[in-house]
């Protein structure tokens, strides 16, 4: 997958034009004097990054919806050398796939055929956005841990990470099944210690029957 552009139906918003080739920056002047403090904030990078995740099936953001819910934003991107556009206006209720209608949903299901991660239906939790959102780190906390997302259980985390790298990934699935069932064998233990009509259920027909 590779970004093209990204606008807006209102004149105000500056479209960003991605490079074909090589990286494209947002950058920033911090303040004029060396001695004065200053930064780059409110150049619109975080924006943008949000405005792309929000254009590829992210859930919908409170911000943006409070603020330009009727703005219809347009994120052009090619995959397979295949050009595509996807609107979404800003309260994320509109959208339109190569100008038709599409719902949520709907949109990420065709994202994750579309071809930019090979996803194998064996392996679960690896969809099109549990993986993207690796490569464009939206949250302050998800920049933390070079493997774990914000909010990510440590499994789906270890296991979409060797899926990206392409390593095996039974061992990580079978470490898994395998807590599930002792959970399972934990949580019968507990009821059973805890369940008198259990115990003495099992005690009356443990006794011998006299004849």
């Amino acid at each position: 997958m590779k970004l093209i552009e990204l606008g807006c139906d209102q004149r105000s918003f500056h479209s960003i034009s991605f490079n074909s080739e090589g990286l494209t920056l947002i950058v920033g002047d911090g303040a004029s004097e060396k001695k004065k403090e200053g930064s780059s904030n409110g150049v619109g990078k975080t924006l943008a990054l949000g405005l792309v995740h929000h254009c590829l099936g992210a859930n919908s953001d409170p911000l943006l919806k409070q603020a330009v819910p009727d703005w219809m934003f347009r994120l052009t991107f090619s995959s397979h050398q295949k050009e595509h556009t996807i609107e979404r206006s800003g309260d994320g209720k509109r959208i339109y796939l190569d100008g038709k209608s599409v719902s949520h949903k709907g949109l990420r299901s065709w994202l994750d055929k579309a071809g930019a991660f090979r996803l194998e239906p064996t392996i679960p939790a690896t969809t099109f956005r549990a993986l993207v959102k690796r490569f464009g780190r939206y949250l302050r906390e998800d920049c933390i841990d070079p493997l774990r997302m914000a909010r990510e259980p440590d499994f789906d985390a270890r296991l979409r990470s060797l899926y990206l790298l392409g390593l095996d990934c039974s061992l990580v699935l079978s470490k898994k099944l395998h807590k599930v069932e002792l959970d399972s064998v934990k949580q019968t233990l507990r009821t059973w210690q805890h369940d008198n009509i259990l115990q003495n259920l099992f005690r009356a027909g443990a006794q011998p029957k006299v004849r």
